[in-house]
């Protein structure tokens, strides 16, 4: 038998070309998964549409395949005739063998979908120092603003997860002090961390380096990338298809390709904006520009597939910037960058007023891949391990209660309202259409309205749109007091249900 191979993603297919399938055809199976193995795969996928007759020793042939890989490991046999089908399915060796009608009923189950960018390399950028979301981002870096009951960046990491991305490259700078405390155990993750930044008497001092020269010393220093690899930014909720995306990017040959998604005009110079021939080949880019200079409204996401040798290009020194320095760069020479525009779910999360909007959206199940964590007391009202809301306070609407936050006797939350971890909201105070910092204390008959608010400071999230604003703390707003003694409440319902 001889077999033809191919690839969807990083998962290799093989295809049988012998019309009847019989023991013999083990050994050359057997050699192939010996090569597949050795180039560190973690799924594979045997077509056997070419095949028109099974004997019994071919099934136990199969099955001898199917079981002979290391634990982990995933294969899957696709296409089968419906008479090879039915005769594998009928056999006592059947239930060894997983069948699949089509390769694409393969590859969308949620096993392989973990698998098919398994050995991938992401880029994901968290250095910068947030002055758009100030003053959230005083003491906690951008992409560790917490979403529902986990940061931004975690979000961002499950998502790269669900593809098999599990070699993850971070750049902490920014505070990055509090990225390195939180992933202390980095769980099944691999972490490698370029510090832009150093500890000094003990204070953390941010040493920016610009995105690209980011990714220029990753590649010329540490060698971190032999092959295709994505770049994220850490501020940015996706569900964008990374499988997808990476079959676009090694049909075309591009050094580059962008995700792209189409924004109003209006808010342009949010962002990074893109022209595109008829085949998606990027004709131009424009950082940031004005509604009535644009060339476009097609907007870069911040999401790069990359080709490493773009760092002959690219050297390692300080100040380089993706979208003002190396794009434009790459298209001066010509470079072929490629904009892979489809539908997928982007929430940008730039300033206060998009992550409180960002929030609200989520707490209604709008925002793909980052529905709130916890316990779901009843709809629209989610409470996280250790929470505690008496029975006897009133929460209209929806919201979210972070781990071990206290909502004592007559505390009245009109959603959608977040509250944060470890926050203490005493009785006869009003929250509403409102996001609480952890550890934040409401003492009785405060009022917070329609505000982002933490113990030190609060801005109105309807103004908190990356311009400099006053943060004056609110009245009866403050710090949780050390130590926090429980309250003096009875009847206090645990997360969960129970009292």
């Amino acid at each position: 038998m001889l077999i033809e191979r191919d690839e969807i993603g990083m998962i290799p297919v093989l295809r049988a070309s012998t019309k009847q399938m019989t023991s013999a055809d083990f050994l050359p199976l057997d050699e192939a998964r010996s090569h597949i193995l050795e180039q560190g795969r973690s799924a594979l996928l045997v077509d056997l549409s070419g095949v028109r007759k099974i004997t019994k020793s071919g099934i136990g042939a199969l099955a001898e395949f199917a079981t002979s890989f290391p634990h982990g490991f995933l294969s899957g046999f696709v296409a089968p005739p419906s008479r090879i089908a039915e005769t594998i399915s009928g056999s006592p060796l059947g239930s060894l063998i997983p069948l699949f009608s089509s390769q694409a009923q393969a590859i969308d189950t949620q096993a392989f979908r973990r698998h098919r960018l398994a050995g991938t390399r992401a880029v994901v950028l968290c250095a910068g120092a947030g002055s758009r979301m100030a003053p959230l981002t005083r003491t906690t870096p951008k992409p560790m603003l917490d979403f529902l009951g986990k940061p931004i960046l975690e979000h961002i990491l499950d998502h790269l997860g669900s593809f098999g991305i599990r070699d993850i490259l971070l750049n902490p700078g920014h505070n990055g002090h509090v990225i390195h405390q939180h992933f202390t155990n980095p769980r099944t993750r691999n972490l490698f961390f370029l510090n832009e930044g150093r500890k000094t008497g003990g204070i953390w001092q941010a040493e920016p380096l610009g995105s690209a020269s980011t990714l220029a010393r990753f590649f010329h220093r540490h060698s971190a990338f032999t092959d295709d690899f994505f770049v994220l930014c850490g501020d940015a909720l996706i569900d964008l298809d990374l499988a997808a995306m990476h079959d676009l990017h090694r049909r075309t040959g591009a050094m580059i390709t962008i995700a792209a998604r189409r924004v109003p005009r209006s808010e342009t110079h949010k962002y990074g904006m893109i022209a595109t021939g008829a085949d998606g080949r990027i004709t131009a880019f424009q950082e940031k520009p004005q509604p009535d200079q644009a060339c476009s409204d097609l907007a870069s996401t911040g999401v790069y597939l990359m080709n490493p040798a773009l760092f002959d290009l690219v050297e390692d020194t300080p100040g380089q910037d993706i979208g003002t320095d190396l794009l434009p760069l790459l298209l001066k020479q010509g470079v072929p960058l490629h904009a892979y525009d489809s539908a997928f779910s982007w929430t940008d999360i730039g300033c206060g007023r998009d992550l409180a909007s960002a929030l609200f959206k989520a707490l209604d199940q709008g925002v793909p891949g980052a529905s709130p964590t916890g316990h779901q007391i009843r709809p629209g009202l989610w409470a996280a391990e250790g929470a505690r809301i008496s029975p006897e306070a009133r929460i209209d609407g929806a919201c979210y209660v972070g781990r071990n936050a206290i909502i004592e006797k007559d505390a009245h939350i009109e959603g959608p309202a977040v509250i944060g971890d470890n926050c203490h909201i005493e009785g006869q105070s009003l929250i509403r259409n409102s996001v609480l910092f952890p550890e934040t204390y409401v003492r009785a008959r405060a009022w917070v309205d329609r505000m982002i608010a933490s113990g030190g400071w609060a801005v109105a999230h309807e103004y908190a749109d990356g311009k400099p604003r006053s943060a004056a703390p609110l009245e009866r707003v403050g710090p949780l007091p050390r130590p926090a003694e429980p309250p003096q409440t009875t009847r206090i319902m645990r997360a969960g249900g129970a009292k």
